[in-house]
């Protein structure tokens, strides 16, 4: 753990103040159970997250406090968030099931995955998983844009009517802090 970091930081919010613990390069293992990845940390808890609903009504999910809506990361995406100074983004894409018969959630996966415009990309399938009784496929991947290293958390969840495609991602040194509150995004997904 030789000059890994640790950090704290304080929000008050009202007369409580909330300790974000989630910083820093340190790996999770070596951190206090509330700081790990897979379990929530002050940063994750209801107090620091908000409920977010698309336009359509067709899905909600919870985003920390301090990321921002954004319209300037993708124009196909139909919702956009990021916390520009900790380097986390996603975007959520919807594809109607109707206009692509011949595909299962794995081809919808498969093509968007294969078809990911980084050099020195890496993909690794996560496995399956269940969010609220939807299907979801998980994979990370990590590759290099303009020299800069990259790593992104997808999840591909197939919806009653629509395929959606959760694409998370932050640098590289930022990823252990990054993925715990990436990972707690993707399975607060409702599909309404």
């Amino acid at each position: 753990v030789d000059g890994e970091t640790l950090i704290f930081s304080a929000k008050l919010s009202g007369v409580h103040i909330n300790w974000d613990c989630s910083g820093g390069t340190l790996p999770a293992k070596y951190r206090p159970s509330k700081c790990r990845a897979g379990r929530l940390s002050s940063q994750q808890s209801n107090d620091s997250t908000r409920l977010v609903k698309d336009p359509d009504e067709q899905y909600t999910f919870r985003i920390p406090r301090n990321w921002s809506s954004r319209t300037d990361l993708n124009d196909e995406a139909s919702f956009q968030f990021a916390n520009l100074v900790r380097e986390e983004y996603v975007l959520v894409f919807q594809e109607q099931k109707i206009e692509l018969p011949q595909y299962t959630l794995e081809d919808y996966a498969t093509v968007l995955t294969d078809n990911f415009a980084l050099s020195e990309l890496s993909n690794e399938y996560k496995g399956e998983s269940n969010i609220s009784g939807l299907r979801v496929l998980n994979y990370e991947l990590k590759g290099t844009i303009e020299g800069i290293k990259l790593n992104y958390q997808v999840g591909f969840i197939e919806g009653k009517e629509h395929y959606y495609y959760l694409l998370f991602w932050t640098i590289e040194d930022k990823k252990s802090s990054a993925f715990p509150v990436f990972n707690n995004t993707l399975h607060s997904f409702r599909e309404l």
